[in-house]
């Protein structure tokens, strides 16, 4: 009779020793378990904002292009108005100077 109350005894210090070791170890899963879901939430997020970067890339990139286009046309449309400039001075010119020669023929 006497070894059961020394089992129990045992038993109550092996209790004693290893119920702080379950409780840090659930304590530890628990923290683990929270770490990883913090890692999936965070590569979740990760890859929504490489899709929003790359789209953001896209759309630079198109704008790019855009003003590219636009500078191109106004280069064009400047380059027209320069040579219409310079043809109406030209035929300025030559109908001053065909005027000129309607003066001096009459003179003559």
């Amino acid at each position: 009779m006497s070894f059961i109350p020394n089992s129990n005894l045992s038993d109550h210090k092996i209790s004693q020793i290893t119920n702080p070791y379950f409780r840090f170890e659930d304590r530890t899963s628990k923290l683990l378990e929270e770490l990883r879901s913090s890692f999936e939430q965070l590569n979740i997020q990760e890859k929504q904002l490489q899709l929003d970067l790359s789209s953001c890339t896209t759309a630079i990139s198109k704008h790019k292009d855009d003003l590219a286009r636009a500078d191109i046309h106004y280069r064009q449309l400047n380059d027209n108005r320069q040579l219409l400039q310079s043809q109406n001075e030209l035929e300025q010119k030559e109908n001053d100077l065909a005027e000129l020669e309607e003066k001096t023929h009459g003179l003559k």
